[in-house]
């Protein structure tokens, strides 16, 4: 034991490194406890709020419906005949032809 502290104390390049490995670990000791401090502290600002889930209501019967047939529709449709090299451009409301 004797024989290290001599060595400590003898050398100024060991002695400036043990110097500085305590200051090392002295520095992160502080520097986790203020860590967990400050997390502690943040965790006490915080609040959690919990939400409440609403009871499902049942949905309402409806007594309605609606039938469409597709022979009640009144666009005709057909072939575009191929005397015609242009393009018919159709009136997507209207089913009418837009270009002439």
């Amino acid at each position: 034991m004797r024989s290290h502290l001599a060595t400590l104390f003898g050398h100024s390049s060991t002695r400036d490194y043990a110097v500085a490995g305590i200051v090392l670990v002295v520095l992160s000791v502080v520097g986790v406890q203020s860590f967990m401090s400050f997390v502690d502290s943040l965790r006490q600002n915080v609040r959690v709020e919990t939400a409440q889930i609403q009871q499902r209501t049942e949905p309402v019967t409806r007594s309605y419906s609606v039938v469409r047939s597709v022979l009640d529709d009144t666009v005709a449709t057909g072939s575009i005949g191929i005397q015609s090299n242009r393009p018919v451009v159709l009136d997507p409301c209207t089913g009418q032809v837009k270009s002439k």
